[in-house]
């Protein structure tokens, strides 16, 4: 996947908070949804796309595990609510962030350490020169705009018709 990171996150906290979500818990989550892609800069600036950025560590399930771990020992060590709220979410939507990447984009390192096998669900066969219209074309770009279009009707609901749903909780808290 390469469109819906953020709008997947934009759902994570919507569907997790019953819609009622501040702007902070949005863009939080939106921010966190591309988290593990900022290795990107890295990819294309140094490493000069030396192999695929799937192999860094912002894309190894462990790493988020361990800093997940750091965050709620911090917190108990603080008893602070709100750093498990926000590490909660960080986590789930870096998390939702590399099953996306699972479906069809190169795989995701689940088992590192102990295994170099990258998961991945489907492969998209290489029919054409650029792997972006090798993607486009293949069906499960459908997942990524299906995605992307319930974060826009939930985003429309929510704000533009927000006096019609406060019933159903798209106010903020």
């Amino acid at each position: 996947m390469f469109f819906s990171h953020a709008p997947a996150g934009y759902l994570v906290v919507k569907f997790a908070r019953k819609f009622k979500t501040d702007r902070a818990d949005v863009f939080t989550a939106m921010l966190a949804g591309i988290l593990p892609d900022f290795d990107m800069i890295y990819f294309h600036l140094i490493d000069e796309r030396a192999h695929i950025h799937h192999s860094y560590w912002t894309h190894m399930p462990h790493f988020w595990v361990v800093v997940y771990a750091a965050a709620l020992i911090v917190a108990a060590w603080l008893k602070s609510k709100r750093i498990v709220y926000y590490a909660t979410l960080i986590f789930s939507c870096v998390i939702v962030h590399l099953i996306l990447d699972s479906v069809a984009a190169s795989g995701i390192l689940w088992a590192y350490p102990f295994s170099i096998e990258y998961y991945e669900l489907f492969v998209i066969p290489q029919v054409h020169d650029s792997r972006m219209l090798n993607y486009v074309l293949h069906w499960t770009f459908l997942i990524e705009m299906l995605i992307i279009l319930v974060a826009i009707v939930v985003a429309l609901r929510c704000r533009e018709f927000s006096r019609l749903w406060k019933a159903q909780g798209c106010e903020a808290q």
